[in-house]
């Protein structure tokens, strides 16, 4: 089966005691969030009003706001399960002036 022989007992175990019920997974579903699902609306949010958010900056926003410290790979893992993607941005060149579209169409 290529387990162990340790997890070979502990099947044995489970199926001794509880049958065929104790050999299916029993996954808890991980840890449960520090960030209430309340919190997290408010975070989705407060996001939404910019679209050029850095993970670096969310992971201050989340410590700063709700107190709540998360590594910046988890805080992409947050971001994804808001369905919000990464996207390297488009740099913006201070010399730009404001009507360049404008001046384009012109010419």
């Amino acid at each position: 089966m290529g387990v162990s022989k340790v997890i070979g007992y502990v099947w044995l175990e489970n199926w001794n005691e509880k049958g065929l019920e104790g050999l299916k997974p029993n996954h808890a579903g991980g840890r449960p969030s520090e960030l209430s699902e309340e919190q997290k609306e408010e975070l989705k949010a407060i996001l939404k009003e910019r679209d050029d958010w850095t993970t670096k900056e969310v992971k201050e926003l989340i410590k700063d706001k709700f107190g709540v410290e998360y590594s910046i790979r988890h805080v992409g893992r947050i971001l994804k399960s808001f369905g919000m993607k990464y996207a390297k941005p488009y740099q913006k060149d201070y010399r730009k002036p404001e009507n360049a579209e404008e001046d384009l169409k012109k010419t």
